[in-house]
Formats: structure tokens, sequence, C-alpha cells
């Protein structure tokens, strides 16, 4: 990548510049944000920082498309900062782009390999591919590195319960709850799992406890009413 010169005031303005940038970001002024980086980019085309940066402000904004060009350039600027290709791959998922999703996820891994959260997010982009041996791989490997990661066991739960193995499930979806209990999702299931094995009593316990979670429930109020 072409190398630029700058003097020592224009390097102190870009600072000044990116200081400001991470400000309003983390403000939540990602209109803001964006117009910083195209300041920075129009003294410095190469700046992977304002690229990356520009690429998290249109996510926040939902503009998956111009967060990816973002997010290309600045790979394109310097391929080794493992935030940039984590961030990319979250956002093809966005985009629902799960191979290319898979491919910045595993170069990510191989810059920080002991990351629990991107076996996570690779384990979710196999599950949307329906990749679901592929999926719990990714989730075993998640645990291994963070055994209470709530999130890994609940979708093992229902890799478990799509697979119709509903004693599997539950030990996956209690193991959640013993982590969290307001992973309503997971009362939720289980109080499917007792309904589709006949424990009435039990479901409807579970169904109560999903909405006591969220009050929003439509899917727990709607099955609770079944059992009524």
């Amino acid at each position: 990548m072409e190398n630029v010169d700058f003097t020592a005031e224009k390097e102190n303005e870009i600072e000044q510049l990116l200081s400001s940038l991470h400000k309003e970001l983390f403000e939540g002024h990602f209109r803001k944000a964006i117009n910083l980086c195209d300041q920075i980019l129009g003294f410095d085309p190469y700046n992977e920082i304002a690229w990356y940066n520009k690429g998290e402000a249109y996510y926040c904004l939902g503009m998956y498309k111009k967060a990816e060009e973002s997010f290309e350039k600045s790979i394109n600027c310097d391929s080794s900062i493992y935030d940039t290709w984590a961030f990319r791959g979250v956002n093809l998922c966005c985009l629902k782009k799960y191979r290319e999703a898979l491919q910045c996820f595993s170069k990510a891994i191989k810059i920080e390999e002991n990351d629990p959260e991107l076996f996570y997010k690779k384990a979710l982009a196999h599950f949307d591919l329906e990749e679901y041996e592929k999926a719990v791989k990714c989730l075993d490997q998640t645990l291994e590195l963070e055994p209470k990661h709530v999130e890994a066991w609940h979708t093992k739960g229902l890799i478990a319960f799509g697979q119709e193995d509903y004693d599997t499930s539950l030990d996956y979806f209690n193991k959640s709850l013993g982590i969290d209990k307001k992973i309503g999702d997971s009362w939720f299931y289980i109080g499917k799992i007792h309904s589709i094995q006949k424990r009435y009593e039990e479901a409807l316990s579970c169904f109560d406890q999903a909405i006591k979670v969220n009050n929003k429930d439509f899917d727990a109020w709607y099955n609770k009413a079944i059992y009524i």
C-alpha cells in the first residue's frame, strides 16, 4: 500500500479527528462519525482505522452494504487486524452472505484463536446454513474457551430440539438457565419439550417463566393458552 508522508502538524490533526471519531461512535452519533471518517480519509486514504470505524458506523445504522465496502477497504489497507475480519463477518451475516462470513471468521481466528465469540459467531453462520454438525463443533469450541457461554448452550439446545433429541435438548436448555435464569427462549423450549412429552403442568410453568422474562412473548402466551 502506498505510504503517505505527513508533517507533524498534520499527524496531530488526524489524531485529534480520530479522538473525536471514537467519542462520536461511543455516544452513538454515527452520521457524525462517518463525516469524521471522511475527513480523515481526505488526508489519508489508506487509514485502516478510519475505514474500519466507517464500516462500524454504517453497520450500526443498518446500512450493511455500505459497511461491507468500508470493511473491505480497511482490509485492503491492512489485512492483519482481527477486529475488521470479525466485524466484517458479522456484517456479512446481516447480508445473508454466510459463506463469505465464515471465511472472515476463519481469518479472524487465525489472528486470535482464543476468542469464544468468534467460534460462536461462526457457529451461528453454520446454523443459518443448516450445517448443524459444523455448528455444534464450533459451539463446543466456544464452550471449551468459555464454559458459561449461555448463548452457546442455548443454541446447542435448539439444534438438539430440531433433531427431536428432546432429552439432550432439555439438558442444554437447563445448562443455559443454570447460568442465566432470564433466558426466556430457553424457558419456552423447555415448555415445548414438556408439552410434547405430555407434561402439561410443567409446560405451563415454563411458559409462565418465559412470559415473566418477556411479557410480549407471543409464542409463550399462545402455547400457554393451548394448555390452560
